[in-house]
């Protein structure tokens, strides 16, 4: 019994076929796998950065607000979208002239584009809520 080309190339070419589907989406599984790190990374550092901003914001100067507030335009300038960056650099701009900023715009860009990452709606204005030193009894 002769084998024919077709029936040799039915046998091989089937499971070379199956190794190479298999190799394209394992480099396509681990693509995505990277990609979502990336962005849960660049969700957390934005968090941490809008927090702190948010935290400084209507409050009396300190060395604790003036380190946070190095830290999150940092990481803004690191992971933060282009009109992010922006905003950022400019608060940094008005801190080193004034030692004053209002940082109300970058941290309603933040707001928006990590809600919108989050698949969270828009939820309106910015409300800040301070209290003032209390002692406690």
């Amino acid at each position: 019994m002769e084998t024919t080309w077709i029936e040799l190339a039915k046998y091989f070419l089937t499971p070379i076929l199956g190794l190479v589907g298999a190799y394209f989406g394992y480099l396509w599984a681990r693509k995505k796998e990277r990609d979502a790190k990336r962005r849960d990374l660049k969700i957390n550092y934005l968090i941490e950065a809008y927090r702190h901003l948010e935290g400084c914001s209507i409050r009396k100067p300190s060395e604790d607000i003036d380190r946070k507030m190095e830290s999150c335009i940092a990481d803004i300038q690191l992971f933060g979208t282009l009109k992010q960056i922006k905003e950022a650099q400019k608060i940094g701009q008005q801190l080193s002239e004034t030692n004053e900023c209002n940082p109300h715009d970058l941290l309603v860009e933040l707001r928006k584009d990590l809600r919108k990452e989050l698949g969270l709606d828009y939820s309106g204005s910015i409300k800040h809520l301070r209290f003032e030193s209390r002692q406690r009894k």
